[in-house]
């Protein structure tokens, strides 16, 4: 799967889910790319690779409509408050 291409992964994973009709009890997020060079000589296009790999793709992965209410359901809680007890957690 392509994480640079935020809105793939979103529809791929979305597709994938309703196909299998199973509940998650944990999503990790672990694509991600670096690139070694000064942030002045770095294309912007490098910077917008990053940005939809990092960042753009982890969101698009967490609002896959399947997931959250999984996640609501695990954690408890009417939803109203999910957006106060789901979060996105980057470790490195």
């Amino acid at each position: 799967m392509d994480f640079n291409n935020p809105d793939a992964v979103f529809e791929k994973v979305s597709k994938f889910m309703a196909e299998k009709d199973r509940e998650v009890d944990i999503l990790i997020n672990n694509a991600g790319i670096s690139m070694r060079v000064d942030f002045i000589s770095n294309a912007f296009e490098n910077d917008k690779i990053m940005i939809n790999t990092n960042y753009l793709s982890h969101v698009a992965m967490t609002k896959v409509p399947h997931f959250i209410p999984c996640m609501i359901i695990i954690i408890g809680g009417p939803p109203q408050y999910a957006q106060e007890k789901i979060r996105t957690y980057c470790l490195y």
